[in-house]
């Protein structure tokens, strides 16, 4: 068991050997809020589905239909006319439970910053807004990446957050429907790699109907997306654990994909791995999985498609997301003195939306950034002048202009 089959394990097996949280036990839950955003715009939501015909998908009533992907759009907003988006729904919420012992009602008591369909900030960039595509992990709801969600559309991106029926705790769609989660599994360990790329296809087939929507959705006169999404160029996507694979791996078939990015998403099979990339990658690692993923799974197609690692120091798999900045409020005593060395998901959050805005500026639009400079500095430079103590980076085959290569050999 490794990686993300170990998250939820290595998270709950002290707290469900431990008391009910003293807040289950009060009268009032402790509320918890999400960092504000830093970005000089407020933030919007808007809901899509979309509608995939050519593969099926039963809900929890058993009933069959064509396969929906939930798009939820995060975006550039104006502030105070729209109504306050609620944290999660109470049937994600009641699902979530069932894994982290949290007080009920506790997803009234999280404040996100979005407001659902507030105006678009203006005045809209010629051409559009810039596009970025999000994949959650397996079993992570969307709800889990809020933080870095509204810090990105706060910075003037676009952010379409997929739900990949299955493979979320539980995915509702706005007509009432429910999926609770039903990935498959493995029985020998060797199958393990096969099974997962099976799911990692699936969620690219997902993000290319997406796009496929979101491109009718800004050709549509006086619908909401008219004019506001920068599509024509490309997009960035980016993931997390089988997610952020779907990102790379959708960049590998789907050209409108330019640059992605992976939160510890792997090549799941052997004979897939290094996987040379087509395009711009960023692999964001926390340093517990350095050993396993640093340099072994991914390596740079040339000049035009570098790779850029970048391990966070004291995160490991679940410090991607917001899952243990919420559960840090709940978690019983126990939890918190086993969990007390790590980087807080507040801070693994901060810093990997900051490369994010970085990475996909420079490759998407063009923009410099001193964050995309590798460690390792000239005799008399400042290492830690140009990026966070916390983060080790390194790249290979760096474009004309760009640091040069300081990776290792691989």
């Amino acid at each position: 068991m490794r990686l993300k089959e170990a998250v939820l394990a290595s998270l709950v097996a002290p707290a469900l050997c431990a008391p009910e949280p003293a807040a289950a036990q009060a009268d009032s839950i402790l509320p918890v809020a999400l960092p504000a955003p830093w970005g000089e715009h407020a933030i919007g939501m808007r809901v899509l589905v979309v509608e995939d015909s050519s593969r099926t998908a039963a809900d929890s009533d058993g009933a069959s239909g064509p396969r929906p992907v939930l798009v939820r759009v995060w975006y550039p907003a104006r502030s105070g006319s729209g109504r306050p988006k609620a944290y999660m729904d109470s049937a994600l919420a009641e699902a979530w439970r069932s894994t982290l012992p949290v007080p009920a009602g506790f997803e009234r008591r999280v404040a996100p910053h979005a407001e659902v369909d507030a105006p678009w900030a203006d005045p809209t960039p010629e051409g559009g807004w810039p596009v970025l595509l999000f994949s959650h992990g397996r079993s992570f709801p969307v709800e889990n990446y809020q933080i870095a969600l509204e810090q990105l559309a706060s910075q003037g991106w676009v952010v379409a957050a997929l739900s990949h029926v299955g493979e979320e705790a539980l995915t509702a769609l706005p007509d009432g429907r429910v999926f609770p989660f039903s990935g498959p599994g493995w029985e020998a360990p060797g199958e393990r790699g096969q099974v997962l790329m099976g799911v990692v296809d699936e969620f690219a087939l997902d993000a290319s109907r997406a796009l496929d929507a979101l491109e009718r959705e800004a050709a549509e006169s006086g619908g909401p997306f008219e004019g506001r999404l920068a599509l024509e160029d490309g997009v960035g996507y980016f993931g997390h654990s089988l997610g952020g694979a779907a990102a790379v791996w959708t960049m590998q078939r789907d050209r409108r994909v330019r640059a992605a990015a992976s939160w510890e998403g792997q090549v799941y099979r052997d004979q897939d791995r290094p996987l040379t990339v087509r395009g711009p990658l960023l692999y964001l690692i926390g340093s517990a999985n350095r050993r396993d993923l640093s340099w072994s799974h991914f390596r740079s197609g040339g000049a035009e498609a570098p790779v850029y690692e970048a391990v966070i120091r004291g995160a490991w798999h679940a410090s991607f997301g917001e899952l243990l900045h919420v559960y840090r409020a709940y978690g019983p005593r126990e939890w918190q003195e086993g969990h007390r060395r790590e980087i807080t998901a507040e801070r693994a959050n901060q810093i990997s939306a900051d490369l994010l805005d970085a990475f996909f500026g420079a490759h998407l639009l063009g923009r410099a950034s001193d964050l995309l400079r590798p460690d390792t500095p000239e005799e008399g430079e400042d290492t830690r002048r140009w990026n966070y103590p916390e983060v080790d980076l390194s790249a290979s085959a760096a474009p004309s202009g760009a640091p040069a290569d300081r990776s290792p050999e691989r």
